[in-house]
């Protein structure tokens, strides 16, 4: 067994006692595992995207600018599928 100073046994038990506390929060909030699997994959997903979207030449103005350009071109879309 290996011998741990003071400080380090405080630490740890100061992060067990934050685990617990976590643990009891995501038992509380009612989410199931299969919840809180599905938001961490939907948090790498948008980390991706930031990502891709930091390494592009493209600027945030720019990318609203297009974001508004595909919003239009939707409109239009739905616009003509209801007129035929």
């Amino acid at each position: 067994m290996q011998n741990y100073s003071l400080d380090e046994l405080r630490e740890m038990k100061e992060l067990t006692e934050t685990i617990k506390q976590n643990l009891a929060a995501i038992e509380a909030s009612g989410w199931t595992l299969n919840d809180l699997d599905d938001m961490r994959t939907e948090s790498i997903a948008v980390v991706t995207n930031l990502a891709v979207i930091d390494e592009s030449e493209w600027d945030l103005d720019s990318m609203e600018d297009m974001r508004k350009e595909a919003e239009s071109t939707v409109a239009r879309l739905e616009d003509i599928e209801k007129a035929s």
